[in-house]
């Protein structure tokens, strides 16, 4: 090519960009640089690393050496640009070229130490469109130690206390979005935070009461002009999904019930100990706590461990007993389906055998308790005692151990109804297992990865501002696509009756 023959001599030439959209929008574009770059003269990206930004009037101006200059305004999602190229001040060649949007984010991370969250920054920091990833945490020192092992200068980590509402948003008001992996008791107050800096938002869920009070957010996000998506982990999360790809698909819905069951193989190597696959606290509020589930068109209150079901599901997990517990589903999916006249929302939750033994064992002594007991002269509720001997415990029992996580899981949407006037069910799985390079967990992998998918869908702006439950956004084909790229695959059943 012409070009590369001028770039082989390393001789010094200008590239001048100018994409047809307002420059009211300028803002940082690298990959866009980049890729026009590449275009013109095929040369490897290591030419392209030498990056200097500054502001030219109204648009932004790139330079690298020896070349090129780009002067280019923020493209639309596709974007028709013009462009020449000049050697000596003579035009030598012109372009004109369609180029494809890559939307170019910075994400904060709040509870970025857990083990979830850490998931989603090992996604997020192999997204090169994320230029800044903050990993902030109240164990702040978990953070940075994290935050510091990927031995990347996007990544960075740093306290915070989620329940300040001023100092968390004058934290993230330089982000894009926030991933909240905190537990659901500070999802009010981050979303307040969220509000006041004018940032996207997105969190695992709020285990139902609060989920109900964040959707009452939902005029303050729209005047701020963010969106915020609750509870898009797997579950809340995918299964709201799975719901939503049978919802497209039938005249009228009749049910829905959620599924969640997870086996694990796991090589202990000869240690004894309590290992949970997800937040204590959590696991304490859905087998202690009644639930409400969306039964025969009304909201009903059940006991917890109660509506068993056998279920079968893809090997390995097999044939499993499920029970109803607390969760966030049932608070959206019922005003989400309406208008298809869905009669029922529920949710049931089968763990791995022992772990559910455990589970059932330390509610019914009481250890989910919120309620303060006196302990020598202090008071402290049983859930907090149990989480700070849990984490102990664990961080005891694996200290310089390395375990490789091999567990499966499969979250399923069964959903009844009708098409043409016949009925129609389908069945809608997803099966996670633990990921092959980053040695983590089925869960970890289902729960940490979603939210970073659909945040960069909210920093697109795919996502209208205001507060959604994920079944009213998030497109079903997108998010199969993006998770099968992550190595976790889809199995869809329907059936109807034909006579």
């Amino acid at each position: 090519m012409f070009l590369s023959s001028i770039a082989a001599k390393k001789e010094i030439f200008n590239i001048k960009l100018q994409a047809d959209v307002p420059s009211t929008l300028a803002q940082p574009y690298f990959r866009m640089a980049e890729k026009v770059g590449q275009h013109l003269s095929g040369m490897p990206m290591t030419w392209l690393r030498q990056w200097k930004q500054g502001v030219y009037g109204k648009k932004w101006v790139y330079r690298t050496l020896p070349w090129p200059r780009l002067e280019c305004t923020h493209p639309r999602r596709h974007c028709k640009v013009k462009y020449a190229v000049y050697l000596n001040k003579k035009v030598v060649q012109t372009f004109k070229k369609t180029f494809r949007r890559e939307q170019i984010m910075k994400i904060a991370i709040i509870g970025g130490a857990g083990a979830m969250a850490r998931t989603t920054v090992r996604d997020l920091s192999e997204n090169n469109n994320v230029t800044e990833i903050l990993v902030a945490d109240y164990q702040d020192k978990k953070a940075i130690r994290y935050a510091g092992s990927f031995n990347d200068p996007r990544i960075k980590g740093c306290f915070v206390d989620a329940t300040d509402i001023n100092a968390t948003a004058d934290l993230i008001k330089n982000y894009d979005a926030v991933v909240n992996s905190a537990q659901h008791y500070v999802n009010l107050d981050i979303m307040k935070a969220c509000i006041k800096a004018k940032v996207h938002y997105i969190d695992l869920g709020g285990l139902f009461y609060f989920t109900r009070k964040q959707l009452k957010l939902d005029e303050e996000f729209k005047a701020a002009g963010v969106s915020a998506i609750l509870g898009m982990g797997a579950a809340p999360g995918i299964t709201n999904v799975l719901s939503r790809y049978a919802y497209d698909r039938l005249d009228a819905v009749d049910s829905v019930q959620l599924f969640f069951a997870s086996a694990d193989f796991t090589d202990m190597k000869g240690i004894d100990m309590f290992l949970p696959p997800y937040s204590i606290r959590t696991i304490m509020e859905e087998y202690s706590e009644d639930s409400e589930q969306f039964i025969d068109g009304e909201y009903q209150i059940v006991p917890p461990i109660s509506g068993k079901m056998t279920v079968d599901f893809p090997e390995p997990i097999g044939r499993r007993e499920c029970i109803h517990t607390l969760h966030s589903e049932p608070a959206t999916i019922p005003s989400s389906f309406k208008d298809k006249g869905v009669k029922e929302v529920t949710w049931r939750l089968s763990l791995p055998e022992v772990m559910e033994s455990q589970a059932n064992f330390l509610a019914n002594i009481g250890m989910g308790g919120k309620t303060p007991v006196k302990v020598g002269g202090c008071e402290i509720a049983p859930v907090d005692c149990l989480a700070s001997v849990v984490q102990r415990h664990v961080d005891q029992k694996l200290t310089g151990v390395e375990l490789e996580p091999k567990d499966s899981l499969c979250i399923r949407s069964l959903v009844s109804g009708t098409k043409d006037g016949r009925p129609m069910e389908y069945i809608v799985d997803c099966i996670g297992r633990s990921h092959s390079r980053w040695n983590c967990s089925s869960v970890d992998v289902a729960t940490g990865i979603p939210p970073a998918i659909v945040s960069a869908m909210q920093v697109e702006g795919v996502v209208a501002p205001g507060v959604w439950a994920p079944e009213q956004v998030v497109d079903p084909d997108r998010l199969f696509k993006a998770l099968a790229r992550r190595e976790m695959t889809f199995h869809i059943m329907r059936k109807e009756k034909i006579a």
